[in-house]
């Protein structure tokens, strides 16, 4: 056996960083990415009514974003803003104004329109949060 070659040098950090480089921007074309703010808001927002909403399944309503390829693209069932509207609101009020109901109506809506791929035609419409 020979003793390692008093020749063989460590790799440069330069050289390293590229490696890292090249590897993030694959996994960005492969299409992984992170939550958006968007979803996160409306993931607070459905556990928010899991909490006030008899019944209320968070699983039922759509948080993420769905990109395709020629097609309409889906977004979360519930705005930022409306998503706000919800996580500071009293499940008191929540409850009265109706909002557990709109926001599952919304998603029917939605995915009616996608069932019928009428995607062109999907509307937020109102506001589901006063």
């Amino acid at each position: 056996m020979s003793p390692r070659s008093s020749s063989a040098r460590p790799r440069p950090p330069a050289l390293a960083a590229l490696a890292v480089t090249a590897l993030f921007v694959s996994i960005m074309l492969m299409g992984a990415r992170g939550v958006g703010e968007r979803e996160l808001d409306c993931e607070q927002a459905a556990l928010r009514l899991e909490e006030c909403c008899p019944d209320f399944d968070p699983t039922m309503i759509g948080c993420s974003y769905e990109w395709s390829c020629g097609g309409s693209d889906r977004v979360p069932v519930v705005t930022s803003s409306e998503s706000d509207c919800i996580r500071e609101s009293s499940c008191e009020d929540l409850v009265e104004a109706g909002v557990c109901e709109r926001v599952l109506e919304r998603q029917a809506a939605i995915d009616d329109a996608y069932a019928e791929w009428e995607t062109e035609t999907v509307d937020l419409g109102e506001a589901v949060c006063p």
